[in-house]
């Protein structure tokens, strides 16, 4: 029996592939939970982390965890409900390396978040992103955490209440989508845009990602004096280019 998640490392790439093309590469816990300890666990040597979906559709969401909601308390219920998404979201965005979305086919609630959580996103011209978790009455807070610092308020809050599903190109509007793309042409873009990546030193990818995730934290003072001291260090470490 296939594997529901593939893991797979070459030049300094690690790719992260759900494979569950049957179901449309639903997200179970064990596969959220899979994910995040693997991405905790990446190397100095990652330069670059893809995430994609096998088959058809990039990820059409979650599988319902099993959870008896006669016997268990909300206390019981966060951890399989709440806490292995949100594990995962954090994982993608802690990473080490910067992390690319390669999106086919749908990307629906959970699908979505991955799409735009990643730092790049790039996505076949005929891409659907929806997040419908307000047709069966859910707050999808989960999803929203996932979307903080990635998209607008307003392209937040419009995913949400409107339920819409929304092309690639509305998605690239909005700011779920870094680049819209012909979809004959997402593998050769994505290999592309690999190669120029992975072209370069891991010590200043891996820089350029510090300071995404903690820069935007920061007051103004204090981002301006990690980027001299971050700049410093990754320029006395990368290796020099030839003249």
């Amino acid at each position: 029996m296939a594997s529901p998640v593939l893991f797979d490392i070459k030049n300094d790439c690690l790719d992260v592939i759900l494979n569950r093309p049957s179901e449309g590469n639903l997200i179970t816990n064990e596969m959220g939970l899979e994910i995040a300890r693997t991405l905790r666990d990446v190397g100095p040597e990652i330069k670059l982390i893809r995430l994609r979906g096998s088959g058809t559709n990039f990820c059409k969401g979650r599988q319902a965890p099993k959870i008896d909601r006669d016997t268990m308390t909300p206390l019981q219920m966060r951890h399989p409900v709440a806490e292995v998404p949100l594990t995962l979201y954090a994982a993608i965005k802690e990473a080490r390396a910067p992390t690319l979305a390669i999106v086919q086919g749908e990307a629906i609630g959970v699908g979505c978040a991955l799409a735009a959580i990643c730092d790049m996103t790039l996505a076949a011209d005929d891409a659907i992103f929806q997040v419908p978790e307000l047709n069966h009455n859910i707050a999808p807070t989960l999803v929203m955490w996932a979307l903080l610092n990635r998209v607008p308020y307003k392209t937040a809050a419009y995913l949400v209440f409107s339920r819409e599903r929304i092309s690639a190109a509305r998605a690239e509007f909005l700011g779920v989508v870094t680049k819209m793309i012909p979809a004959s042409e997402l593998e050769s873009e994505a290999v592309a845009l690999s190669q120029s990546l992975l072209s370069r030193a891991a010590t200043s990818l891996q820089g350029i990602k510090e300071f995404l995730k903690f820069g935007s934290r920061m007051d103004p003072a204090s981002a301006a004096a990690y980027s001299a001291t971050l700049n410093a260090a990754v320029s006395a470490s990368a290796p020099r280019e030839p003249h």
